[in-house]
Parts: structure tokens; C-alpha cells; sequence
């Protein structure tokens, strides 16, 4: 050894790292160890050991009776509670009858601790045989680590068994301790949209359409990215009724003409069983008789039965054309229909003198066509 050298425990020798450790045991020796005294110092292990002695004499009428813990600081959380021995103090004692110790718990600051119970499915028994007036007698080679609480200069402990010299005393686990309500979330609409598929499944099925057919799949496929891919009502876009509405008004007019190119009351027909398209518009839809022929089949695809909360089949129609004494006004306001259905106001006179020049049977199919979009791919084919 030369006395220029620097011993450093922790640091460096320039102290330019911060070292933040806990030096338990130091030990330096002027000699080299042996294998038997490198392992007696291994066995004896680090830090301070005490001997924590738990009176049983009352609670088993044996006086000086004891279970005896090598207890250490395991670290700087916690204790390490080790070799738990039952020992009589007085030297010529002996057992003369079994002692059964059961389910051994310790206590901490007047509480059973909440964890590293390991000794609470101990079962040992002190006899003659296995006790020696020495030592004692050992009721366990497992060790237990207790939390430290106050610090070793304050914490205090006790034992607590549930089966001890005969004597029981039954031990409940506490009812844990029940999580706390979840924090609410954002507000969830009760009620959803239909997803792309859902809307390309039900279009079909209310309009008898098929989605092989030719130009509904070429309609689906370009507009497949422009509809709904989730259901919540709050992701709805206006991009989304775009959609909707060019592949129901692609469905309905192939609805229509498939229908129209039978006699009325064809069982070909699959949806406008009975409405006569071969009429001129003014003719087709000249009372409210001839509408429902149009309207009421629709209705009935579209709307659902039986269910708590539903649009109004009467309401449904009105705005479909079924009643000609709709209020009807324009961006500002102005009436176009009298409550007798009389047209008052001259604009709106003029546009419908302008279509009754064009009415003829191919003026039946737009309107049909166009009907038949607005219920198709409304918000009662949309929502569920």
C-alpha cells in the first residue's frame, strides 16, 4: 500500500459525480480471508441485527415465553423480520406437552402491516423433541419484509395469531377499498348513423335495387370514401349527404324505371306497385289519392314499425308532396302556397308555368325519381 493512493467509497476520486447511494457496511481488512471466513461474513449478511422479543407468556400461561425475530433494516423502505424462534428465558424449561403456533401476522403502529405478511400460513408446533434450551426452537427458515413507516427509532411492532396454544382468533381480510367513480366523459349521443356499408345494404333493401347492380357498385366503389366510415352522429359531414343522396337518386331511378317499363299492378313491380307512370305529370300527381301511390310505398320501405322513437309517418309524407296545402316560402319568406293550396306568389307562379310547358310522362319519372331520393336517402334511412 502505497500512502499516495486514494480510497473512494461512492465518488469519485474528482467528485464530479453526485452519488446518491447508502454505505450499509464497511469492513477493511489487514489480512487476506479464507474461504470459511468470506463465507461467515456472507452469512451474517449486512447491517445492524437486533433481536425483537414478542412475549407469549400471558396468552399461553408459560412464563418468559417468547417468539424471538432477527430483525435488520433491509433497506431504507423497509424492515426484514427473519428466523421467527420460540425460546423460553428460562434455561431449564422444556416443553412437556405440543404447542401448535398458527397463521403468525406482525403489526406495525397499531395495524396489521397490509403487506409481506409471510408468516400467516405458518403452522408449526414446539415439542421436546425440536426445542433446545439454547437456542429454541425455530418456526420458520422464511424472512418477512415489513414497510418502514416513522423510521427505526420510532416504529413499533406486535404479533397477532390466528391459532395459538388452542386458542383462535379468526382473521378477516379487510374489505379493500372501493375504486373511486370513474370521471365522466364526453356526452354520447344516444342515437348513430349508419356506415358506408350499412347505407349501401339498406338503400338496396328499401328500394329493391340490388348492390350488384352495374352502376349502383360503380357509384359505391367512387363514392365508398365520401361516406360515413364511423357511426357517430358528431362525425357526420356535409361531404357525407352528398353521397348519400347521388347513390339513393342512382337506386331510385333504377327503381323507377324497372317499374315503369311494366303495366301497373305487374308483379315485376317491386315497389311502385300501383302508380300509373305512364300519366303527364299534371295528371300523375293531380290528387292526393294518385301522391300516395307514389308515397305510401315509399313510406313503407323507409320507415321502421314498432320502434320507441320514430319519424311521423304523416309529417314524413306532408314533406314528400303527399298534402298540396303545405306553407311553403322561400329564402325570404315569402308565402308560395295558401292554406286552400292556391300558389300567391308570382315568382313562384311563373316557375310552375314555366314546368307545365314541359309536362309530359318524362316530367312524371323526374319527379317520381326525385321523390323517391328524398325519402331513400333521408335522415330515417341514416339514423339509428
Amino acid at each position: 500500500w502505497d500512502p499516495s493512493f486514494a480510497f473512494v467509497l461512492g465518488q469519485s476520486a474528482a467528485s464530479s459525480k453526485t452519488w446518491e447511494g447508502k454505505i450499509r457496511m464497511v469492513a477493511i481488512h489487514n489480512e487476506t480471508l479464507n474461504a470459511d471466513q468470506v463465507k461467515q461474513n456472507y452469512d451474517v449478511g449486512v447491517g445492524q441485527k437486533y433481536f425483537l422479543l414478542f412475549s407469549i407468556a400471558e396468552q399461553i400461561g408459560i412464563p418468559d415465553s417468547y417468539i424471538r425475530f432477527e430483525v435488520s433494516q433491509f433497506d431504507s423502505y423497509s424492515y426484514l423480520f427473519d428466523k421467527p424462534t420460540f425460546i423460553n428465558l428460562d434455561a431449564d424449561w422444556v416443553p412437556t406437552a405440543s404447542l401448535n403456533v398458527r397463521m403468525m401476522r406482525i403489526g406495525i403502529n397499531g395495524k396489521e402491516a397490509v403487506a409481506g405478511q409471510s408468516f400467516a400460513y405458518l403452522d408449526s408446533t414446539v415439542d421436546a423433541a425440536g426445542y433446545d434450551p439454547a437456542e429454541g426452537q425455530q418456526l420458520s427458515s422464511h424472512g418477512a419484509v415489513i414497510a418502514l413507516e416513522k423510521g427505526a427509532d420510532s416504529d413499533e411492532f406486535f404479533l397477532t395469531f390466528e391459532y395459538l396454544a388452542g386458542q383462535s382468533n379468526p382473521f378477516a381480510d379487510p374489505e379493500p377499498t372501493p375504486p373511486a367513480a370513474p370521471a365522466d366523459g364526453d356526452p354520447v349521443s344516444d342515437i348513430g348513423i349508419r356506415t358506408f356499408d350499412e347505407i349501401n345494404a339498406t338503400i338496396a333493401k328499401m328500394t329493391g335495387v340490388p348492390v350488384t347492380n352495374d352502376k349502383i357498385r360503380a357509384l359505391f366503389e367512387q363514392y365508398r370514401q365520401q361516406l360515413p366510415t364511423v357511426e357517430s352522429i358528431e362525425a357526420f359531414l356535409s361531404s357525407h349527404q352528398m353521397a348519400i343522396a347521388q347513390l339513393a337518386l342512382t337506386s331510385c331511378s333504377e327503381r323507377v324505371d324497372a317499374d315503369a317499363a311494366l303495366p301497373v299492378g305487374d308483379s315485376g313491380r317491386l315497389l311502385f306497385t300501383n302508380f300509373d307512370f305512364s300519366q303527364s305529370s299534371a295528371a300523375a300527381f293531380d290528387s292526393q289519392a294518385e301522391r300516395d301511390l307514389l308515397i305510401n310505398p315509399l313510406l313503407d320501405a323507409v320507415l321502421s314499425q314498432n320502434l320507441a322513437t320514430q319519424p311521423d309517418r304523416t309529417e314524413i309524407a306532408n314533406l314528400l308532396g303527399a298534402s298540396g296545402s303545405q306553407s311553403l316560402t322561400n329564402s325570404n319568406g315569402d308565402a308560395l302556397v295558401d292554406p286552400d293550396g292556391v300558389f300567391t306568389n308570382p315568382a313562384f307562379n311563373s316557375l310552375i308555368t314555366q314546368l307545365n310547358t314541359t309536362d309530359s310522362q318524362a316530367r312524371t319519372l323526374q319527379i317520381a325519381k326525385a321523390v323517391c331520393a328524398a325519402a331513400v336517402g333521408s335522415a330515417a334511412m341514416l339514423i339509428q
